[in-house]
């Protein structure tokens, strides 16, 4: 007889590549068979299996009391993600349910990782957040079971169209194919037609979560091609999408422990584990009532002390007033080069509003000058965002936490930073903390050491910077870090497992981030602000495993800049993904180079960027909106370069560039090959130039695939917008 029980589905028989083994420095045994008793079994389980095929599970949920569940996140290792973007589109009666009441026929469909998500209590989380709904929820899966098999021997009409869902949830990491999920959703809609779907990318399995570009190659990943496949289906058939990859691995490898620690087998998760797929579910599902609903909030920061306050403009937020600095360069003419100074747009002061919350769900924010506004724009133009202005006042919403950039004619630009809310706060009183609240703080130069974290409380002010070499640290908080033009804001060496997160980092001497020879750092919501030479963002130099997501850089050179000036650096998988970058003077948005002279640079990734500004000059005739220009003989190889915007005129579209290997140091020339551009939308003309050296120093195998130039799309080399020698091969148009 079989056994009845949702916990003894079989685990999914899939092997993901060498590269995403965790096993090698897991502090964790698994047995060989079997996985790990749980701590906490389900002291709500489902008693009866209603399937009738075997190796196929039917069952009620929630199996998890909200006692139990508390109990669990009390215990389990804490971490923070960025609140997955709410989408309701195709989900209009799911929101009407729960925000006016009635009863909501919940379904989810997918393998064992779909069944430990359920698992979790997620919906016992649910059902508190809207108890004006009664929410009936069932799980149909199978061990390593997608839309595979679902679609065959009429499963879909047998087993789900009868329990007449309103919502079928559709995930896990088993999927094959998105043609399945159609083919499923056809079914469905079929027999149902005002059925309502839920796609949701996997997590778990046996990807690496701390390494962005191998868990992207991962089949079930949100964050790669099978995320954007699944995105793009979502649209096509007017179903909801929900990234679940992207949070999942951002709370694991914010979380200080090693990923098995979430996991009572190489593949599932355990008690806690599944309650990172909770969280993630209940911030997708928060807002569904609007500004009005439980779980739909702004959090206001206090000011901080001696920062001057605004004379051009007050913002509220869903109706709470939100403090704006005005920030102004603290250089001194002398301090800063001649040709530095040339533009006018560099002189001091620069200055720049600042206004900064948190949130969780839907924010109506509306921004008030001192006098009537004329011209304005609301940028990255991407996001879409329709502005209502009258009089001196302009009103807009956001879908949730995001990073805005408001120009209001003759006004310093409106930085607009809605952060997600924090997960927690650390213990002032633990010794591992280095903590600083609200308030004026001046420790100087701190050395960062092993298994430390520096939290930075909103309203705190912390003039310093940051320096050492450690392991397992973290950054992270809403106050501000300011280095007076005094400091490199951030100086780390051969430092690994460093996480800086939600904090604001400005006003360094010279580069703000410098990572040398580093391995396996994260910028998450991260501002950085720059304003004398030299001023740029966040410089990996010679490191390994550097991803630097959802941050915002407004700064006098380079945004990011990659680099190996040491003869012995090298430089690999660096992820730079939903970003948004403002190249204010001196600057691109993301670069390459000069510095090139270690042995390779390879495996690069840039998806996902607004480039709002790109400009000013530079030792190969100007800054591009991004580029590569190697300046030494390193072979640069593999680089991806995957929906970007650049928004304004910009002196050059992009360049590859091989140089003499002269312009910094005195070496050899390298080489530039493989270089992808994919979905690339440039708003204005410009030079687009692919320049090698030699015949043996070329740049090769470049791709352009849908890209656009003022709304036209690259097709061949003719176009006049190209400069390209002769010691340029390979190049190609999809």
């Amino acid at each position: 007889m079989r056994q009845p029980f949702a916990a003894t589905i079989i685990a999914c028989a899939i092997l993901w590549p060498a590269w995403a083994d965790m096993s090698k420095d897991s502090p964790v045994v698994f047995p060989k068979e079997g996985a790990l008793p749980a701590k906490y079994p389900p002291d709500l389980p489902s008693r009866t299996n209603e399937a009738t095929e075997e190796g196929d599970y039917i069952f009620r949920t929630p199996e998890r009391s909200l006692s139990q569940i508390r109990r669990i996140e009390e215990e389990m290792p804490p971490g923070q993600f960025t609140v997955p973007p709410q989408d309701w589109t195709g989900l209009e009666r799911t929101r009407r349910l729960l925000s006016e009441g009635g009863d909501l026929r919940l379904l989810a469909l997918g393998d064992s990782i779909v069944n430990d998500t359920m698992r979790s209590g997620w919906v016992a989380r649910l059902q508190e957040a809207y108890p004006k709904a009664k929410i009936h929820a069932t799980v149909y899966v199978r061990g390593g079971g997608g839309c595979q098999h679902y679609r065959q021997e009429d499963r879909v009409g047998r087993h789900i169209i009868p329990r007449q869902p309103d919502l079928v949830f559709i995930g896990g990491i088993s999927q094959r194919s998105v043609d399945d999920i159609r083919e499923v959703i056809r079914q469905l809609r079929a027999g149902l037609p005002e059925v309502e779907v839920l796609l949701a990318s996997g997590a778990f399995g046996t990807a690496d979560p701390r390494y962005p570009q191998a868990l992207a190659q991962a089949p079930h990943s949100g964050s790669g091609d099978y995320g954007r496949a699944l995105q793009e289906l979502a649209r096509r058939e007017r179903c909801a999408y929900l990234d679940m990859t992207t949070p999942w691995a951002r709370y694991i490898s914010s979380s200080g422990v090693h990923p098995h620690r979430f996991y009572r087998d190489v593949v599932h998760a355990n008690e806690y584990g599944e309650q990172i797929l909770s969280k993630i579910l209940m911030a997708f599902f928060a807002g569904a009532a609007g500004k009005d609903s439980p779980t739909s909030k702004v959090v206001v920061y206090p000011s901080a002390p001696g920062l001057t306050t605004s004379d051009e403009l007050a913002v509220q937020a869903n109706g709470q007033a939100v403090w704006v600095e005005k920030l102004s360069s603290n250089f001194q003419v002398e301090d800063v080069p001649s040709w530095f100074l040339g533009p006018t747009h560099t002189q001091p002061p620069q200055q720049v509003n600042i206004a900064a919350f948190a949130c969780k769900g839907p924010v109506k924010v509306r921004i008030t000058a001192h006098s009537a506004i004329g011209d304005y724009v609301v940028r990255p133009r991407s996001r879409g965002i329709e502005a209502h202005c009258e009089g001196s006042t302009l009103e807009f919403s956001l879908a949730g936490p995001d990073k805005l950039y408001v120009e209001i004619e003759g006004l310093a630009p409106l930085c607009l930073f809605a952060d997600p809310m924090e997960e927690g706060t650390p213990d002032s009183e633990d010794e591992n903390v280095l903590y600083f609240g609200p308030g004026e703080h001046r420790p100087g130069v701190m050395t960062l050491r092993d298994g430390q974290m520096v939290y930075l409380a909103a309203g705190a002010v912390v003039y310093g910077a940051i320096s050492g070499a450690p392991r397992g640290a973290t950054v992270c908080g809403r106050g501000i870090l300011d280095g007076q033009y005094k400091h490199r804001l951030v100086q780390l060496k051969a430092a690994r497992d460093v996480r800086f997160e939600g904090v604001m980092l400005r006003n360094g001497r010279g580069w703000q981030n410098t990572l040398t020879e580093c391995e396996n750092v994260a910028y998450e919501n991260v501002k950085v602000i720059s304003f004398g030479n030299s001023g740029d963002g966040i410089n990996p130099v010679g490191s390994r495993d550097v991803t630097i997501r959802h941050c915002f850089l407004r700064c006098t050179d380079d945004c990011i800049a990659i680099k190996s000036p040491g003869a012995g650096q090298t430089v690999e998988r660096i992820a730079v993904l939903d970003s948004t970058l403002i190249g204010y003077a001196f600057a691109d948005g993301v670069t390459i180079g000069f510095e090139t002279n270690g042995p390779f640079v390879r495996d690069v990734l840039v998806r996902n960027c607004d480039i709002l500004i790109a400009r000013g000059g530079s030792r190969v005739d100007g800054h591009s909106a991004f580029s590569i220009i190697c300046d030494g003989p390193a072979r640069i190889s593999n680089i991806r370069y995957e929906d970007l915007r650049v928004e304004q005129d910009v002196l050059k579209l992009f360049e590859l560039h091989v140089t003499d290997g002269t312009k910094y140091q005195a070496d050899p020339p390298g080489h530039i090959q493989g270089v992808h551009l994919k979905d690339i939308q440039w708003a204005a003309d410009g030079p687009i130039i692919l320049k090698g050296f030699d015949a043996e120093h070329r740049v090769e195998d470049v791709v352009f695939e849908n890209c656009t130039v003022a709304g036209k799309r690259l097709t061949g080399l003719q176009n006049a917008l190209f400069s390209v020698n002769e010691y340029v091969r390979g190049i190609r148009f999809e």
